[in-house]
Parts: structure tokens; sequence; C-alpha cells
């Protein structure tokens, strides 16, 4: 390969806040950062969605027009007509509620999502009374060409004639699958990306407070230097960057506002998103 021309690795390491950058934490990423240089990133936005769109192609959401994975587009939403399953929001149990939207975007919903062409249409925690306000922000992957209005580093490779990989540890079943992929990455390849969302994933579920959630970080970190490891032994040395899109912390309370979503007005004369810290109206 021409020195001109160096393979980049690149690793998106999901919800990695700056000072799990430990060798008690991370030792495999402390020890490649040690050898090159760090410092913390301030996010523009607490979405990982945004953040990658923006790292893709050196531009703001405000330019991209991308904030996140859905928008309120009620005239295209590929969730219309379960408006009629409105009198299921009032359910008293919200455990219940959850498991029923879980189980429909399991079923129903994949099926459904396969006839339109779309990657899922899972309901998530939305209430069945604005699910036909929301549509997908794009309809296809940001890789796709030309997918977020303007050039990405994709877009970029491909006009300039060098081949990119997209690794995404959130779509395979197993670690193992994932360096696999790397197998099929072909020689001449100029970018590789990788996707590694388990911390956030953990963070979500147990809180940082759990030695499961440092596991979790423990054993992405060993993940991330077995694909290294993996890509040096094919392709020799290689420039690596590694970074996070946001970080996370610790939960000390809760507020929920279940009244704005059952509010007679709601979705009609008022529309209401709550997202974690946000709330958009």
């Amino acid at each position: 390969m021409s020195e001109a021309r160096p393979l980049l690795l690149v690793f998106l390491v999901d919800a990695f806040r700056h000072d799990f950058l430990t060798e008690q934490a991370a030792p495999q990423l402390s020890r490649l950062a040690e050898a090159g240089i760090r410092r913390p990133l301030k996010p523009i936005l607490g979405y990982s969605d945004a953040i990658r769109a923006t790292f893709f192609t050196g531009r703001y959401p405000d330019e991209t027009g991308y904030w996140m994975e859905y928008c309120y587009r009620p005239e295209a939403s590929p969730w219309q007509g379960l408006a009629r399953l409105a009198p299921l929001d009032r359910l008293p149990s919200d455990l219940a509620l959850r498991g029923l939207k879980l189980a429909g975007s399991a079923t129903a919903m994949r099926l459904m999502a396969r006839g339109k062409g779309l990657p899922h249409l899972s309901m998530r925690h939305i209430p069945f009374r604005a699910l036909g306000k929301f549509d997908f922000t794009l309809h296809e992957p940001m890789t796709a060409p030309k997918a977020l209005g303007c050039p990405s580093i994709f877009d970029i490779c491909t006009a300039t004639g060098r081949p990119w990989a997209y690794l995404d540890a959130a779509k395979t079943r197993t670690s193992g699958e994932l360096i696999r992929q790397l197998d099929d990455v072909p020689a001449d390849v100029g970018l590789i990306f990788v996707y590694l969302p388990h911390v956030d994933q953990a963070a979500h579920l147990f809180g940082l407070d759990s030695p499961v959630f440092w596991r979790r970080v423990r054993s992405t970190d060993e993940l991330a230097g077995r694909i290294l490891k993996r890509v040096r032994h094919r392709f020799g040395d290689v420039t690596t960057l590694v970074f996070s899109d946001h970080g996370m912390s610790a939960l000390s309370r809760q507020i929920a506002i279940p009244e704005l979503t059952l509010h007679p007005a709601f979705p009609e004369r008022f529309f209401v998103a709550l997202d974690a810290t946000m709330m958009r109206l």
C-alpha cells in the first residue's frame, strides 16, 4: 500500500466518557492514547445519530437537516393508522405498555417494515396517538451515496477510488462475527469505520454504578484491541482514530410528565417529544 495514502481505522465507541480512558477501565485504548494524542471532546448534542452525521460530513445538524433518527413529518409517516390504538396509552401499567410495544415491534411491525423496505418500524416508547406524526429522517443509511445532502467521508472515498468499510457491532450477534468481517474488506481499502455501541447500551440498562456496566466497558476495550490487532495483521501499521459521541451521567432523579401525552389536546393542538433530559414542543 502506498505510504502517501495510508489506511485509516476509525472507532466510534458510543457513550465512552473521556475519564473512562484509564489503564484500569480500558487498558487497550489507554495504551493507544498514550502512544498518540488524546483530549476530551465537547459533544454537539446528546444524540449519537446527529453526531455521526456531523462527523461524516464536517457539518452541523442545522446544515445537514439531520438531528436524530426520527422527525416530525405526519404526511409521510410509515406508522399512519396506529392512532386507532390510542386507548392502549392509558394502560395502568407502564411495564405492560412497554412490553406490548416491544412484542409488536418484533412481530407485526417487523413484517410491515419489510413490506415497506424499511430497516424497522419499532414503536419504542412513543404514545400510540403520536406514532403517526413521526417519520424516519432518512430512509437509507447515512453511508449511502449523498444520503445527507452534502458529501460525506464515504462519498469522498468513493469519488477518489478508495474502497471503504463500515462495521456495525449493533448488527452482529457476536464479537467474533464482527472481527471476521474484516477478512472480507478489500486489500486496497482506504477507510475502515467501526461502531461499538456496547457501553451506551449498558449505561442505559444498568447505570454507571453497576459492576455490569464496567465489565461492558472492559469487554468493549478488549474488542477494540482485537480489531486493531486483526487490522494490523492484514494491513500492517495503520493510522488509528478513536472517538466517542457523548458521555453518560449517573442517574440521581427521574421526573415523569405523563399528563402531557395523556392530555386531550395531544397531539393535535400541541405536540411534545420527551427524551432523556430534553423536552421538545
